[in-house]
């Protein structure tokens, strides 16, 4: 049980690690400048993807005490 779960942290991790990079992207298409629409849909996408940015780390956090906690 506990491998499965420190897998899942580590799956839980990357995906974390690839919304940081989804987020980079996004901020230097915003910041090349676009229709004010367009910078409005991007804005709403950052903010939607640093909500799961902070989800997938409270998650991870969450999923990795338990592991420790367990014998």
């Amino acid at each position: 049980m506990k491998r499965q779960q420190a897998l899942a942290v580590g799956r839980i991790d990357t995906t974390s690690t690839l919304t940081d990079t989804l987020i980079s992207i996004v901020n230097a298409i915003r910041d090349q400048g676009a229709p004010e629409d367009t910078l409005e849909h991007l804005t709403q996408a950052l903010t939607g993807l640093n909500q799961t940015r902070r989800a997938l780390a409270a998650a991870s956090r969450s999923l990795y005490r338990h592991s420790e906690e367990q014998p």
